[in-house]
C-alpha cells in the first residue's frame, strides 16, 4: 500500500503529470500518481 511505502512520499514529485515516466520513482505514472492529482492535464482539478 503507498501510504506506508517511504517511495511514495517523495518530497520531488511527480514532475510533468504528461509523460508516462515515473518521475518520482514511487510505481506511479503520471495521472496515477497521487502527486498529479491536481494537475489539470489529469482532470481532477477543480475550476
Amino acid at each position: 500500500m503507498c501510504m506506508i511505502d517511504p517511495a511514495c512520499l517523495s518530497l520531488g514529485g511527480e514532475t510533468d503529470c504528461t509523460d508516462s515516466i515515473d518521475n518520482d520513482g514511487n510505481g506511479q505514472t503520471d495521472c496515477d500518481d497521487w502527486a498529479c492529482f491536481l494537475d489539470p492535464a489529469c482532470g481532477n482539478g477543480f475550476p
